[in-house]
């Protein structure tokens, strides 16, 4: 009993081993001989259990830690790399992903077992140490004098799935569980890395790599009890035949920058002046700029003018906005100013009321300078003019507007002219898009908040009836927040064969 504690301790801070080809026996004419056993908890690579009673190289404890067989089959499965040759020795490295864009004929295999034989519980099998080169992600280790060292066992090296070597030097995730076992998970390739559009009962996700030529769309069922399914854009455009796949964000406003002029310090949109001054530098020269200009109209003679303003030459930091964006109330011939607003809108939601949501999304997952020099934002501009940024009110950094990213909806806004958006922060790390998580909302006219869901990581989607999906890109998970069900694919499930 105390030897089955002992290895489930171990198998906490135990992993993985990756096994490449057959190794020459070690260096030396009489390697020294040590005693391994097959484990008897349940063990899965990549959700896949593993057949040590029947397989050739079966699975190893050795010093109470699971040692794992460097084959071809478990090296393709856990996506590692192995190389040796008979004066470097042995060198593994942790998996490699395919980035993006076509990868005909790439495929994932779940993992491939060769069981052919028959071993035994409770018996002591002779294994041996070699004494060639070892090295982990271009580390050396010393194997001979190493606590759990490189074994061999049937002229297959064995490799010890510790916490340091599987898991921080080759990324291998270990989960141990009374009942289910031990769970050995590489990096999955990420498949699933955006949500364009649904229909009635469909998400229709670009993929992050295609894998087919012309099958360049993943559908995915919203009950998420199905299969994810690759459809080609005309298959995908059978019950959106109106959707244009050229283009991610939509059409914001009218190019209006042919009407901004300059006349002395001042600035006119046709003859309206503008309370914007013309950009000048610390000697008091007018700077050469470049004014663009985009229209919203809300009715006869109103609409919202957003005028940035850019230098001719551009070398800008990526923490520093490359322009500098006023947005304006325009009625009849008055301009006002709406302070507070620092980012050309995306879009314009008008409301039942006569209210109208004026928001400027950044994507998530675009251009990694958006999360540092733009403003994601979200306005109320009422009927009698009053001029509310709901960031302010909800001290938030960052406000998407969800539904605006769906191209199967025109208005995402409700009946009564509410509106659902996510709030999250900036991530003050150089490098890194914007923090993971954050929370949603929705909010009505009035401007009442409700917190309908915080989350940890992933990116909210919102369909046509207003349910919302939360989907991490990263790791090919779905959660359906209606629902409150969560789905998670293997890759090779994905672009299997």
């Amino acid at each position: 009993m105390m030897k089955r504690i002992r290895r489930v301790q171990w198998i906490a801070s135990a992993v993985l081993l990756l096994a490449s080809s057959v190794l020459p026996a070690a260096a030396s004419a009489e390697p020294k001989q040590v005693q391994a056993e097959i484990p008897e908890f349940p063990v899965k690579v990549n959700g896949t259990p593993v057949d040590s009673l029947h397989s050739m190289y079966p699975l190893l404890l050795y010093k109470d830690i699971t040692y794992f067989p460097l084959t071809w089959d478990m090296a393709q499965a856990l996506q590692w790399q192995v190389e040796w040759n008979a004066e470097d020795g042995l060198k593994v490295y942790p998996a490699n992903v395919t980035r993006g864009g076509a990868a005909y004929g790439y495929v994932k295999m779940p993992l491939q077992q060769d069981l052919n034989v028959v071993n035994r519980y409770s018996i002591l099998y002779r294994a041996f140490l070699p004494e060639f080169p070892v090295e982990i992600n271009n580390e050396s280790i010393d194997n001979v004098n190493e606590t759990y060292p490189v074994i061999t066992f049937r002229d297959v090296t064995y490799f010890p799935l510790t916490w340091r070597f599987a898991h921080d030097m080759l990324n291998i995730d270990l989960q141990w569980d009374e009942k289910e076992g031990f769970d050995i998970r590489s990096p999955q390739q990420p498949v699933l890395e955006r949500i364009l559009f649904d229909d009635t009962h469909n998400l229709y996700f670009y993929p992050t790599l295609v894998t087919k030529p012309g099958y360049s769309l993943l559908k995915v069922n919203k009950s998420l009890a199905e299969k994810p399914v690759w459809v080609t854009e005309a298959e995908a455009k059978t019950e959106n035949p109106s959707i244009d796949l050229t283009t991610y964000y939509k059409p914001a406003g009218t190019d209006v920058s042919d009407s901004i002029k300059t006349d002395g310090d001042y600035v006119y949109y046709k003859d309206i002046k503008l309370d914007l001054e013309a950009d000048k530098d610390p000697q008091g020269q007018k700077k050469d700029v470049v004014f663009e200009a985009q229209w919203f109209a809300l009715g006869e003679g109103e609409g919202l003018l957003s005028v940035a303003t850019s230098g001719k030459i551009l070398g800008v930091s990526v923490r520093r906005m490359p322009y500098q964006a006023e947005l304006f109330h325009v009625k009849g011939n008055t301009a006002t100013k709406l302070q507070g607003f620092r980012d050309i809108p995306q879009g314009v939601i008008a409301s039942p009321d006569g209210s109208c949501w004026i928001y400027a999304n950044i994507d998530r997952r675009g251009d990694i300078r958006d999360n540092y020099y733009r403003y994601a934002q979200l306005a109320l501009l009422e009927p009698d003019g009053k001029f509310h940024v709901i960031n302010d009110q909800l001290s938030a950094d960052l406000i998407n507007v969800l539904g605006t990213d769906n191209m199967a909806v025109n208005q995402p806004s409700r009946a009564d002219g509410s509106i659902t958006f996510e709030a999250f922060e900036k991530n003050p790390q150089l490098g890194l898009y914007g923090k993971p998580g954050g929370k949603i909302y929705t909010i009505d006219t009035k401007r009442n908040v409700q917190l309908l869901q915080s989350y940890d990581s992933g990116i909210p989607f919102m369909d046509r009836n207003q349910n919302i999906f939360i989907y991490e890109p990263k790791n090919n998970t779905i959660t359906s927040l209606s629902a409150k069900q969560t789905k998670f694919w293997w890759d090779y499930e994905l672009i299997g064969p």
